[in-house]
């Protein structure tokens, strides 16, 4: 019994790895698949793992701004399928916020950061609706319009 129990941990803690090694690859496709989707929420989750890691201190430290700076530039540097710009656009508006509260917060202005945050949660709220939105068409999601500005001559 022992043994079976032992080959079950392993096996389950080998599957958990692959899982994860599988996920935290980059998106290579323009597709609004599955995958993508998972890969793009790991890659929300983590990225507001590091920001609220910043956050939960009892003091914020001199390099807690530069972590956040850190995640909006990866936000805005990795490739997203169409289906996801909105997401884009919103966790860099979050980034954002956080960095001016994180900032503020430094320099002992804990009070003064209310506004920001809950400008920093709906921005959350808008990526964690976009995207259920995206989870419920899934695979064939629409990529969302770009608006047509006049180009400069």
């Amino acid at each position: 019994e022992r043994r079976i129990a032992v080959i079950l941990i392993l096996l389950v803690a080998i599957g958990l790895l692959a899982y994860n090694t599988y996920i935290k690859q980059p998106i290579t496709t323009a597709a609004c698949s599955r995958t993508n989707y998972l890969r793009v929420k790991k890659i929300i989750a983590d990225s507001r793992y590091e920001v609220m890691r910043v956050q939960d201190h009892g003091f914020i430290p001199f390099t807690g701004a530069t972590t956040v700076m850190l995640q909006k530039y990866m936000m805005e540097s990795i490739y997203l399928p169409p289906c996801f710009e909105p997401i884009r656009e919103d966790m860099i508006e979050y980034f954002t916020l956080m960095h001016r509260v994180t900032t503020v917060s430094m320099y002992g202005g804990n009070f003064s950061t209310s506004s920001l945050l809950e400008q920093a949660y709906n921005a959350q709220k808008r990526v964690d609706a976009t995207m259920e939105g995206i989870y419920k068409c899934l695979p064939n999601c629409p990529a969302p319009e770009k608006s047509l500005e006049p180009s400069s001559p």
